[in-house]
């Protein structure tokens, strides 16, 4: 998920999340991990699910970025 104030705003995006969601609790493992362009917050997303911050990184920074650990 991209996080900003346009994901907020959009209706399709809400499903979107909430199947994520619904899906990381039923398979019982990590499925989400936001990446997070400004401060918005999103309704339903527990402030306890980490983000990565792409503020300020250019897109093939972001294409590149390693997510492992």
């Amino acid at each position: 998920m991209f996080i900003s104030e346009h994901y907020v705003r959009k209706a399709w995006t809400q499903l979107e999340r909430q199947h994520a969601q619904s899906r990381a609790l039923t398979e019982k493992e990590e499925y989400i991990l936001p990446l997070r362009l400004d401060d918005s917050e999103v309704p339903g997303l527990p402030t306890t699910i980490g983000y990565i911050d792409i503020r300020g990184m250019a897109p093939k920074a972001v294409a590149e970025f390693s997510f492992a650990s």
